[in-house]
């Protein structure tokens, strides 16, 4: 019920909206929505969506400071890479949506005491994206969606989401200068 809100809201939306481009975007918002209601993700933007949604409910249900994506970078590659093969998404396109994403993040601030914000140097949020680090078999994890992050940190500056990456020996270094 709480994302056919969201596809309800979307639909309203682009219906009152007079850019196509946005129209277009509200319309994908909405159709992302009323399939994420009953369907796991099939692509990269439901994906992020699906996180978002993951993300807010948290917040909403149990005021989730703590909430941590872990290794996004994992995860969600099987996303990028289907979508980046079949062409149906570029690389500037996902790095947007990404960023978008990130946003999101920093639009919750919990309501704290003036003590409380003394306490925690402001009023955190407190999630943690880990990237990097190894697989299972002990090769680098390092990969595209990695240094993605990394750029939608840079390029928006905000202070959520929290990230962390993890190395060893064999760690690129390129990521770790990008780092």
């Amino acid at each position: 019920e709480f994302m056919l809100r969201y596809a309800d809201l979307a639909t309203e939306l682009a219906r009152d909206n007079d850019d196509p481009a946005r129209v277009l975007e509200l319309e994908r918002v909405a159709a992302n929505c009323r399939w994420l209601a009953e369907h796991p993700a099939r692509d990269f933007h439901e994906a992020l969506q699906a996180v978002w949604f993951l993300f807010a409910l948290l917040q909403i249900e149990s005021n989730a400071s703590s909430f941590s994506p872990g290794r996004f970078d994992q995860y969600m590659l099987p996303y990028l890479e289907a979508d980046l093969a079949s062409g149906t998404l570029s690389q500037d396109a996902a790095q947007e949506l990404l960023e978008c994403l990130w946003l999101k993040f920093n639009g919750i601030v919990l309501l704290r005491s003036s003590h409380s914000a003394r306490y925690f140097a402001g009023f955190p949020i407190g999630f943690n994206i880990a990237l990097g680090g190894q697989l299972a078999d002990g090769r680098d994890a390092t990969n595209l969606l990695s240094f993605m992050c990394l750029r939608a940190q840079a390029d928006l500056g905000m202070t959520q989401p929290n990230l962390s990456i993890r190395i060893h020996e064999h760690s690129p270094d390129d990521f770790l200068r990008a780092a």
